[in-house]
């Protein structure tokens, strides 16, 4: 091998992940793009790497501990491994701001030299993450086992937004559980409640309501003597949700009027917005429907403002969910269909827009959509292990069972009970 060739393959057993683009192999020896691909060309030439496919580079098993061996006494390995987690780390933050763009931001490490993240405009954010979504959770491991408590912390921040929209529960306790040790260590008391919030999220997620909720106090205490008005309005927004979840409508319209009155005072308008649709679903679970739709409404125009296609899924949802209740359905399935229109890998969402589709094709008689619309719906939460998977097949085995004897828009209207609907943590 080529002296520059011998040193990428021994640099390679630091990666941690099951395979790597040219980019990453780049960043990892601090070369050029261009450069780094001729030297893979030459490690793949004499099978010391594999391309899995296209564009994706393999170490076989023995091969990756002969350069973990190697690897071990090279000068450079720590600034290496430095150069590989900024390269993560920045194109994980470049993807997740296309998705979510109005997410509170954090003040993400400067990359080292020689680090060539992934420029978010040429590749799809959704399916970047999709196919780094287990070198993200190795890279997250990497930084917290080699001390780089900063790098583990916001590289976990960075994945949120996919995991929770995918609904990877586990994936969340693990990354941000790592992260939260991390933060402990550096006492960044908001980067703690960050981590917080997003175990509750999975810990409900996964049915463990008490501890979520634990999470969400523990936050507020991490908060309390921090000035981060946003982050406590983020907090407030969380117990909303989970106090739903729980029952007990009264503690959850306190906490998302909190957050909305911390929203404006802090001048988040994109927080405002999420805010204004939280209070919306609150009246409307009182039966409140117009008044509903006033507070959507508002936070329909904000998003408008801000362009934030992603933060107005949850609202049209709401929307949708007062108008079938007031009985006009066609509106309502607008409202859903617009949802569904915004929405971007957030897979529980889908599911929910889709039932409640089902809900109001059903009501007008269109057995045929119904059916269709709760199909998918249910195809979603079987595979997310949602607690309304159930409900959904169901209504759906019951209503299919009546389409060839009603025909297509026929059918007794208003038989089934809608779909009881939970507005989703802000992912």
């Amino acid at each position: 091998m080529t002296p520059a060739a011998a040193r990428l393959f021994r640099l390679l057993g630091l990666h941690p992940g099951p395979d790597f683009t040219a980019a990453a192999a780049a960043s990892l020896a601090g070369l050029s793009r261009r450069a780094a691909n001729a030297l893979l060309v030459e490690l793949t030439g004499a099978h010391l790497t594999g391309e899995r496919v296209p564009g994706r580079y393999v170490l076989h098993d023995l091969l990756r501990a002969y350069a973990g061996e190697l690897c071990e006494d090279e000068p450079e390995g720590q600034a290496a491994r430095r150069r590989l987690l900024d390269h993560y780390l920045h194109s994980a933050v470049a993807a997740d701001k296309v998705l979510m763009p109005y997410r509170q931001p954090v003040a993400v490490v400067a990359p080292e030299e020689g680090v060539t993240p992934e420029d978010p405009a040429e590749v799809d954010p959704l399916a970047w993450f999709t196919v780094e979504h287990q070198t993200l959770i190795a890279v997250v491991g990497c930084a917290a086992h080699a001390g780089l408590d900063r790098h583990a912390a916001q590289l976990a921040w960075s994945m949120a937004t996919y995991l929770g929209r995918g609904s990877y529960w586990h994936d969340v306790l693990t990354t941000q559980s790592l992260a939260l040790s991390a933060a402990v260590r550096l006492d960044d008391r908001s980067a703690q409640a960050q981590c917080r919030r997003e175990l509750s999220h999975a810990l409900a997620g996964l049915g463990r309501l008490e501890q979520a909720r634990d999470q969400l106090h523990r936050a507020l205490v991490d908060l309390s003597d921090v000035a981060d008005p946003i982050g406590q309005a983020y907090n407030h927004l969380s117990l909303g949700w989970l106090y739903e979840l729980q029952g007990d409508q009264r503690s959850a319209t306190h906490h998302d009027q909190v957050a909305l009155d911390l929203f404006r005072r802090g001048g988040d308008r994109s927080g405002q917005a999420r805010a204004l649709n939280a209070v919306g679903w609150d009246y409307a679970q009182v039966g409140n429907y117009r008044q509903a739709i006033g507070y959507c409404r508002q936070a329909l125009s904000l998003h408008a403002e801000l362009g934030d296609d992603a933060g107005a899924v949850n609202t049209w949802d709401t929307l949708g969910y007062a108008y079938h209740h007031l009985g006009e359905y066609t509106i309502a399935i607008e409202c859903y269909e617009q949802a569904l229109c915004l929405n971007v890998g957030h897979r529980f969402k889908e599911a929910e827009a889709l039932a409640h589709l089902g809900d109001c094709h059903h009501a007008l008689g269109d057995m045929a959509a119904a059916a269709n619309s709760w199909g998918r719906a249910y195809a979603i939460m079987a595979e997310l292990r949602a607690g309304d998977a159930d409900a959904v097949r169901a209504k759906l085995e019951l209503t299919r069972a009546r389409v060839p004897a009603v025909g297509h828009g026929e059918g007794e209207r208003g038989a089934l009970r809608t779909a009881p609907s939970i507005r989703s943590p802000e992912k």
